[in-house]
């Protein structure tokens, strides 16, 4: 069954921690939650990709690490993959139950005010399960767009930090520089794609000045 996902309007944020496919890489994603901890987030999301099914064994690290800190997470294609084939072959997977039964329960979609928060595209109504593997090009991005005005889309999948909005009626494409703030108009849609773990990226959303930042674990 497809999770719709979860939705928190009860309290007003202001740093909000953002991950993506860190792909079993334990310290990648340690460091990563430390630094945002760090910089006082309010809470942290995983957009997915937390495991990679060719690196089984550090599949109960990496869940551990992110029920330890309280994250919220999103299941990836890759975290499918592997809930998938341990319930086809169980005997062949060394995972606790405790992290399958996780991964089974992590949702598609995660909501926040105007934000949505998927690891690839948001419409999982329609696309179901694909959602998670389809690219985001300029004629997903237009449909985006056009079905949320004045919306924030937060995706990984993709692993370069990016950001896209309508200019002038164009779709703009923009490579997001580390260590420099990006301001969003609220009256403009954008789809940001917070970029892989496993390059070092991560990101944080300023929810009352509405900036976003880009920064590497290496720096």
């Amino acid at each position: 069954m497809i999770k719709a996902g979860i939705l928190i309007e009860w309290i007003r944020l202001y740093m909000i921690g953002i991950i993506a496919d860190s792909h079993g890489h334990v310290d990648n994603l340690n460091h990563a939650i430390m630094q945002l901890q760090k910089k006082a987030c309010q809470f942290i999301i995983h957009l997915g990709d937390i495991c990679d099914s060719a690196i089984l064994e550090t599949v109960d690290q990496c869940i551990h690490l992110i029920i330890k800190n309280k994250l919220i997470a999103i299941k990836g294609n890759n975290d499918h993959i592997i809930w998938t084939n341990h319930n086809m072959h169980p005997e062949s997977v060394g995972i606790s139950k405790q992290a399958m039964r996780y991964i089974e329960d992590l949702p598609l979609i995660f909501h926040y005010n105007r934000a949505l928060f998927v690891h690839s595209l948001p419409n999982i109504h329609s696309l179901g399960l694909s959602a998670m593997i389809r690219t985001m090009g300029k004629v997903e991005a237009a449909h985006f767009f056009a079905q949320y005005p004045k919306h924030v889309l937060f995706r990984g999948h993709s692993h370069t930090p990016e950001i896209m909005y309508l200019k002038n009626n164009h779709i703009e494409t923009n490579f997001i520089q580390t260590q420099n703030p990006f301001q969003m108009n609220q009256h403009v849609s954008y789809i940001i794609t917070c970029g892989a773990l496993t390059r070092g990226h991560y990101m944080t959303w300023h929810t009352n000045y509405n900036t976003i930042t880009s920064f590497s674990i290496f720096n």
